[in-house]
């Protein structure tokens, strides 16, 4: 029986620090890694947060996820959701990175106007609809560009 299909949002706090060198350098190792493993994903960041969606095979999906809570980057690492699903909304990528607050003024803005926290900056979401829906609206303004 073939391994079902998953997405996985989670979310987890940044050890340092994140800019745009922490976001290439994840960006550029996860890509290989993925790619090998039929691994899809966007994960969007601010200066202290990661939020990120996996799709692919469940056990490759299990084995990263097992990777992700090693690496030193990484802390406080919280599933948001995690479901068979019967295709990919994410295939676009077999990983992007998104600093929020780095895309430029109008989507930074655009995004603060709907996802604005109490700082008045973007506060990304620990609640599995709001997380899909700012993911959602990322991808589709990534499309755009």
């Amino acid at each position: 029986m073939a391994d079902p299909l998953i997405r996985m949002i989670y979310r987890s706090d940044a050890t340092q620090p994140v800019d745009r060198k922490l976001l290439r350098d994840i960006e550029s190792t996860s890509k290989q890694y993925n790619q090998a493993h039929d691994i899809t994903g966007l994960l969007v960041a601010t200066d202290h947060q990661f939020l990120q969606v996996l799709e692919g095979p469940r056990a490759a999906l299990n084995r990263l996820y097992s990777r992700i809570l090693q690496d030193p980057r990484h802390e406080n690492c919280v599933i948001l959701t995690y479901h068979k699903v019967v295709r990919r909304r994410f295939e676009d990528w077999s990983m992007r990175t998104v600093g929020l607050g780095l895309l430029g003024k109008w989507l930074d803005q655009w995004l603060e106007e709907r996802y604005q926290g109490a700082g008045g900056s973007i506060d990304l979401p620990d609640d599995e609809a709001t997380a899909y829906a700012l993911l959602g609206d990322v991808q589709t303004r990534l499309r755009l560009l």
